[in-house]
């Protein structure tokens, strides 16, 4: 059976309904080279990772870029993310320590010299892709209803990663599903009309500060780069 992205995408997109999700990548995370980014992308299908428009991934200036291979209106929904699917939460220090360890434990010398390999490989993935739901708007203004809680935010990162790389005039928004708001996951939409061909990019200060916790993260591996305010070389 053959399965068209662009046509199966396209089909998606003339819906707006949120009954789609994701297949669930979570399932399959410990097989995976997380470094390898293309390849990471390649592994499923457009829909399969929630995309509802059709894209592809080029090199970038700043690394491997998610374009447009379509026209998108304003306000489209373009990628769909489900925490438990393909959507990983962190509220904790413990969390990300769960995440870097994915549970190895063994005690064969050299299973362990693969296991800090891994350990690496979701270091740098984090450093890459773990972010929150947007603080802000494209105005600065900060986003009534952002934070489910006082003091709670989403923090989380997708897998495969979103591509999306930063710029000042962002031409996609990550808003709260349309089921189940934050609680359920964070869809990408398009801030504004977006050609085919055009580089899909975020603001990387709409995620605002980088919490306790995940600063701490930052510190303990080198003090890594992250998408947060401060602690990336775009948004100082």
């Amino acid at each position: 059976f053959f399965f068209d992205n662009k046509c199966v995408c396209n089909m998606m997109a003339d819906d707006t309904s949120s009954y789609f999700y994701p297949t669930n990548i979570l399932d399959e995370l410990h097989k995976i080279d997380l470094d390898d980014r293309k390849a990471l992308q390649a592994r499923w299908t457009l829909a399969e990772k929630g995309w509802k428009v059709a894209v592809v991934w080029k090199d970038a200036e700043f690394g491997l870029g998610a374009f447009a291979d379509e026209d998108i209106a304003a306000g489209t929904p373009l990628r769909i993310s489900q925490f438990g699917r393909n959507l990983i939460r962190f509220q904790s220090a413990q969390d990300i320590k769960a995440f870097l360890r994915g549970g190895f434990s063994s005690p064969d010398e050299g299973q362990q010299e693969e296991e800090e390999k891994q350990y690496q490989r979701r270091v740098r993935f984090l450093s890459d892709y773990l972010h929150a739901n947007q603080q802000y708007d494209e105005h600065g203004n900060e986003i009534p209803g952002a934070q489910e809680e006082p003091n709670e935010r989403v923090v989380c990162i997708v897998v495969p990663g979103y591509g999306t790389n930063h710029s000042s005039t962002p031409n996609i928004r990550l808003v709260p599903n349309q089921d189940g708001g934050l609680r359920s996951g964070l869809t990408m939409i398009a801030a504004r009309d977006i050609r085919q061909g055009e580089e899909l990019c975020n603001d990387y200060g709409l995620c605002g500060e980088a919490p306790d916790f995940v600063a701490d993260f930052s510190k303990s591996h080198g003090d890594c780069s992250l998408i947060f305010r401060g602690f990336n070389d775009f948004v100082p």
